[in-house]
């Protein structure tokens, strides 16, 4: 028995550590962003910083891709180089994130566009376009939320039947879209088409479709 258990041993630290990475990744998608970037978007910042730095980056990616295809290696050295700055920089600007930000696919693009081999380049930028969509598929979504969209709690909206003033929450919930069996229709079965009676529709017009 002792043999079994440690013969299994293992693979059960195997799925232990898969379990926290799992549940790692989880966390990081689902929590909110980290709070360094508090100074780095108003009222904190004059500006967005973040935001702009990031802009600053993809321009200069897409001027490595422009340069590249008019074949003007001059000004794609000096793209690599501006772009390294600009990835180094972000990757210090949220110390939360410097992790996010790895050496090797930028250095591999390098390598890359000296060599001359389309085939690797390409790979290249695929990696270091990886890099960039992993971090924004875990927190682009929630930087917008805190920093662009406002709390939605402050919004107030009029029933459309009542008039009554909601707030956002409570028109969420007690909106219902209309069921399509209580609609009336064409008459043509096999289209469940509603009669527009509304004095922003033509009645005619949803009556006018082909028999299936």
């Amino acid at each position: 028995m002792l043999a079994f258990l440690t013969a299994c041993a293992p693979e059960h630290d195997e799925e232990l550590v898969r379990l926290r990475e799992e549940v790692g990744s989880l966390r990081t998608l689902v929590g909110p962003p980290p709070s360094s970037l508090d100074s780095l978007y108003p009222p904190a910042a004059p500006a967005p910083v973040l935001l702009m730095r990031m802009i600053e980056l993809g321009d200069a990616m897409s001027g490595i891709v422009v340069d590249l295809s008019e074949q003007d290696v001059e000004h794609v050295r000096a793209g690599l180089e501006r772009f390294k700055t600009e990835y180094v920089a972000l990757s210090r600007l949220v110390p939360e994130w410097e992790g996010a930000y790895p050496a090797g696919p930028v250095d591999t693009l390098i390598a890359a566009v000296e060599s001359g081999d389309p085939a690797r380049i390409g790979a290249a930028f695929a990696g270091v376009g990886a890099v960039c969509h992993e971090c924004h598929v875990a927190n682009m979504a929630k930087v917008h939320y805190r920093y662009r969209w406002g709390d939605f709690a402050g919004i107030n909206l009029s029933d459309p039947t009542s008039g009554r003033a909601l707030s956002y929450r409570s028109s969420c919930k007690s909106w219902k879209p209309p069921s399509l069996e209580s609609v009336p229709t064409c008459g043509n079965s096999n289209w469940r088409v509603p009669v527009r009676t509304s004095r922003h529709f033509r009645r005619d017009s949803a009556c006018s479709l082909p028999r299936a």
